[in-house]
């Protein structure tokens, strides 16, 4: 899932251009279609130089993308802007006449592919389709992941994993949940770790297992923990994640099974906590130190934390609050930063 579709996009957006009358019309006729569905659409008719400004915009803005015309015009487009499968959003190619729709980006963990099916079922038109799993009918654990809503812990292994798949290799399948959602149709599913020489783990807990063996074990986990979070002004954002990782390793948990950092309001304007956010495709909120103090529960206090922000605890408030669950970790505190972990 993606890390923009792997940010967790509460809205569905879409962005849609045509460069020509015929286009145009076609446009119109996908948007209104694309409004059906629920997508919040924008369209656009852009000069040739104008394009690429365009695709920057809205590139980091929606989930997909719709050029209606050539596919080298959107090759060129979005070439500046392309930076990586996991945060990259759907881009789809309808040629005019609206007899193909081709994903061109983000084809499974973006949903391009799947985007372009439905399309073409509405236009009458042909998906393109490039993908070596989906043209063979294999199990891609990209597409898994997402439907699933889980999180990949390691883009290498993922890669060979598709590899392997395509292949035809045997990879062993763990997990915590039901039998029957694990995808056993491709794989085998095996207690006798060090039989097979990959793993697929999927999980429905944040918490890695010790007995599953890390090191060949691609780790599908699920988006589920809330970080509190209190800081000490202008720290700088290597120490802060530095300490944030710490903790979750310390906890034995996945930084991937990460939702979001909730502080309080006073750190609307802390840099570092912003840019970690960024980084890591975490979603981040905040809350009053009243919001803070209304939380039921039994939590540690500190008087200089009152005195200084008018609750006396951050992060373990923050973490229980924003995570609308109950608390897995009590606070941390090291070098200025102080974590409490909830779900």
């Amino acid at each position: 899932m993606t890390e923009k579709h792997m940010t967790e996009k509460q809205e569905k957006k879409a962005a849609v251009i045509a460069f020509t009358a015929e286009g145009k019309r076609l446009a119109e006729k996908i948007i209104s279609k694309l409004q059906e569905n629920g997508y919040q659409c924008t369209d656009d008719q852009r000069t040739m130089g104008s394009v690429v400004s365009w695709a920057g915009e809205q590139f980091s803005a929606v989930q997909v993308l719709v050029f209606v015309g050539a596919a080298g015009i959107a090759v060129r487009a979005i070439a500046p802007w392309v930076k990586d499968k996991f945060t990259d959003p759907a881009v789809v190619v309808v040629d005019e006449m609206g007899k193909f729709v081709i994903p061109i980006l983000s084809g499974h963990l973006g949903g391009a592919n799947e985007f372009a099916r439905m399309l073409a079922e509405f236009l009458c038109a042909v998906p393109v389709i490039t993908t070596a799993t989906d043209l063979r009918g294999c199990f891609a654990v990209d597409v898994f992941a997402r439907e699933k809503g889980l999180w990949i812990t390691d883009r290498r292994l993922a890669k060979e994993m598709s590899a392997a798949v395509l292949k035809g290799s045997s990879i062993g399948v763990f997990g915590d949940c039901p039998v029957q959602e694990l995808p056993v149709f491709w794989g085998c599913r095996t207690n006798r770790i060090g039989e097979i020489n990959l793993y697929l783990a999927i999980w429905k807990k944040e918490r890695w297992e010790g007995k599953i063996p890390r090191e060949n074990t691609l780790q599908l986990v699920p988006r589920v923990v809330t970080l509190g979070l209190g800081c000490r002004k202008d720290i700088d954002k290597e120490i802060l994640k530095l300490q944030v990782m710490e903790a979750l390793d310390a906890w034995g948990i996945w930084p991937q099974a990460v939702k979001k950092i909730a502080t309080i309001t006073l750190k609307k304007e802390e840099k570092a906590i912003q840019e970690l956010c960024l980084e890591m495709h975490w979603e981040l909120c905040f809350f009053s130190p009243r919001e803070l103090a209304a939380v039921k529960g039994e939590f540690s206090f500190s008087p200089f934390v009152e005195q200084t922000t008018g609750v006396g605890n951050v992060c373990e408030r923050a973490a229980v609050l924003g995570a609308g669950g109950r608390l897995l970790e009590k606070k941390t505190i090291k070098k200025g930063v102080a974590l409490a972990a909830a779900r």
